[in-house]
């Protein structure tokens, strides 16, 4: 048997105790980033009794360490009344980035010339979670008062040919460029105007440290989102819509 298997997410760690029961493992180590992974394709009511009959009772019972991402996802993981029972307490594990990550790739080779002009980036997996497609739905406003501007959308995955098709539908796929995957992303954060991250519910996401890191540049998480858009359009009163 394995000595130890750490999981991410609901589904995996879930495996790793089934394994465990049947003796294929010896410990299961869990690092909770959020508890909505279940949130799409099921009726609402049965995804949530699963997910709460997991993290209340199932992983408190057989999940030998939990770890949350932050001081309150383990707040919540002390409060439940199973693992204040068995004196389980988790502890806090920050996601974090290499020290040195804003320099450790020397400059990008595809650089967009026109710094002029407002770059707006998304970095992330195309998955539903992370909301591209709402990302997408802001370019024909945006392009509209800035021609110039560009959408960058970075990284791949199961929506890929979904998103590209609906920037043509749009009628926005030459103000939109993705990138695919990329290992310079240090070199893209540091040319956008506007960083921003769309997704409909996080942990607390390593690509917001990582937009950071890349300081001074200019990066929003999703509350912002709306207010920062309506100012590139020159929006007065932005808080009021």
């Amino acid at each position: 048997p394995q000595d130890v298997i750490h999981c991410h997410f609901h589904m995996g760690t879930f495996l790793a105790v089934l394994m465990k029961l049947i003796g294929r493992v010896k410990y299961v180590v869990r690092t909770a980033h959020g508890d909505h992974e279940w949130m799409r394709g099921w009726d609402g009511f049965i995804q949530q009794t699963i997910i709460k009959t997991l993290i209340f009772i199932a992983f408190p019972l057989w999940v030998n360490l939990e770890a949350g991402v932050s001081r309150a996802s383990v707040q919540i993981l002390n409060e439940r009344w199973l693992a204040r029972l068995l004196k389980k307490e988790a502890t806090v594990i920050f996601n974090s980035i290499p020290e040195n990550f804003s320099n450790t790739l020397p400059p990008s080779k595809e650089r967009y010339q026109n710094t002029e002009k407002p770059v707006i980036g998304c970095i992330g997996r195309f998955t539903a979670q992370k909301g591209f497609e709402y990302c997408l739905d802001a370019v024909p406003q945006v392009v509209q008062a800035l021609p110039g501007a560009k959408f960058w959308i970075i990284g791949d995955g199961e929506l890929d040919s979904c998103l590209k098709e609906k920037a043509k539908t749009l009628g926005v796929e030459d103000s939109v460029v993705f990138w695919g995957r990329r290992e310079d992303i240090q070199q893209l954060f540091g040319q956008m105007t506007l960083f921003v991250l769309p997704s409909i519910y996080e942990g607390l996401p390593t690509v917001v440290l990582e937009s950071m890191a890349c300081e001074p540049y200019i990066r929003f998480t999703p509350d912002e989102f709306e207010r920062k858009v309506e100012e590139l359009l020159g929006e007065k009163n932005p808080g009021e819509k």
